[in-house]
């Protein structure tokens, strides 16, 4: 595959040929024969009526578009100053390489074609007015990857039994013991789009995921494109060099964006395998780096906990496309709750210091009457984890908003019960692991801080 560089010297290459091969020879050269020795082709003209002059190509203005997308081609600029009626011939002179684009009729005034790889696309114009062909003209169409509205909606989990210390249990009314699960508060479900081009798209936060990942275990280094004397001499990128279904604007997701497609309400492996065929209960490398250094995070869907890795050792990678997700943006309410402005989730600013076991988190926030608001509740292990900051640690939050929070001893529970009903997921603010602890022990270092959300 021709590189960047070397499709923009290949394009150039071929506007000289065109425009070097249009002015010499053929009716060009009969036409300056026709000439007066003074060079005064307009007088000549006057003069002798039946001179002809030679028409003008106008293929139209240069121009992005979207891949996939059917272009059609504007001839109607071209012009004969004898008023003759003009003859097209339209010709494509450079395709991306893999592409099979036609045009519709290049016979017509204004032909079409499906620009079906991203790159480079010239098109050729002659026209003809019976006597002569004009000099040809080119327009160049490049098909760019679409844009993807990434939005900071949080996927649901997936989960949708509630569970208690000791089994499934059916979801407890208001009021009850155990009210206050994840699977009773259901948001945002998770649902994808398998696009049949060995890609997905995930419906709530809009980006695109690589369908089967190739199977291989790289170095961090690797799979982030990151040089590294020992683990990567030769700077392999994994998804930077990907390229899939036309596009090539692969990127490693994020520690949030890869937890985003975790199903927590299916292990071995905890994701949707019918739009995921391919994957394993492993690890998968993020592009997060673990703020202490010479970590980075990965996912593992064997239950769906998160961890930091050394960056030499081996991981799966899957690949995504999109931009970023929008960085922090939180408003302080001024009445002990704090807004994310991305994600439209409202905060209990500070917790109340109190160690709690998972069923009295629960009803903690289920009774908690804070700035008018009754409607609190524990977050989920996907909201929870949106307030990680992987840039800091201890505390790995915005300090400036969310001022106290604890995070050398004890986590914060979510509401998301692990598949071993004895479990529920946690997040301890140090450094961001998302992992689980026992529900209800009595030990105190078993008990956990929680934050409430609305």
């Amino acid at each position: 595959m021709l590189s960047t560089g070397m499709r923009h010297l290949a394009v150039y290459s071929i506007l000289l040929l065109l425009l070097a091969g249009c002015g010499v020879g053929g009716d060009m050269g009969e036409a300056y024969n026709n000439v007066k020795p003074d060079g005064n082709s307009s007088e000549n003209a006057l003069e002798n009526p039946s001179v002809n002059s030679a028409p003008a190509a106008d293929a139209g203005a240069d121009r992005n578009v979207v891949i996939g997308s059917v272009v059609t081609l504007d001839g109607r600029a071209c012009a004969d100053a004898d008023g003759d009626t003009l003859i097209y011939s339209w010709s494509i002179v450079f395709l991306p390489e893999g592409s099979a684009a036609v045009l519709s009729d290049p016979a017509i005034t204004s032909p079409a074609f499906t620009v079906d790889m991203l790159g480079t696309y010239v098109i050729s114009l002659i026209v003809n007015d019976g006597k002569s062909d004009s000099a040809a003209d080119v327009v160049i169409i490049t098909a760019v990857a679409p844009a993807i509205p990434v939005t900071s909606t949080i996927p649901d989990t997936g989960q949708e039994i509630c569970l208690d210390d000791s089994g499934q249990i059916l979801c407890p009314s208001s009021g009850s013991p155990h009210y206050g699960q994840d699977a009773q508060y259901s948001a945002n479900p998770m649902s994808f789009t398998d696009n049949d081009d060995s890609t997905v798209t995930d419906n709530v936060t809009g980006l695109m995921w690589q369908k089967i990942n190739d199977g291989k275990v790289y170095s961090w280094y690797e799979a982030a494109g990151i040089y590294d004397a020992a683990h990567n001499p030769g700077t392999e990128d994994v998804c930077g060099s990907l390229t899939l279904s036309g596009f090539s604007d692969w990127r490693l997701p994020s520690k949030r964006e890869l937890m985003s497609i975790v199903n927590y309400g299916t292990y071995y492996p905890s994701i949707n395998t019918a739009y995921f065929p391919d994957a394993t209960s492993d690890y998968y490398w993020t592009s997060s780096e673990y703020p202490a250094g010479g970590s980075a995070w990965f996912v593992s869907f064997y239950l769906g906990f998160i961890s930091p890795a050394a960056k030499d050792s081996d991981n799966y990678v899957r690949c995504v496309r999109g931009p970023y997700a929008s960085t922090d943006d939180f408003t302080d309410n001024g009445n002990g709750t704090v807004t994310d402005n991305n994600t439209k989730l409202m905060w209990q600013q500070k917790d109340d210091s109190g160690n709690r076991s998972w069923q009295e988190a629960l009803s903690y926030c289920e009774d908690l009457d804070l700035a008018d608001h009754t409607d609190w509740r524990v977050p989920d292990i996907k909201e929870l984890e949106s307030l990680v900051d992987y840039s800091v640690s201890a505390p790995s939050i915005n300090a400036g908003y969310f001022p106290d929070t604890k995070f050398s001893a004890s986590s914060y529970w979510s509401s998301t019960s692990s598949l071993n009903p004895v479990y529920a997921w946690q997040i301890i603010f140090n450094g961001g692991n998302v992992s689980f602890d026992a529900k209800n022990s009595n030990s105190f270092s078993m008990k956990h801080y929680v934050r409430c959300v609305r």
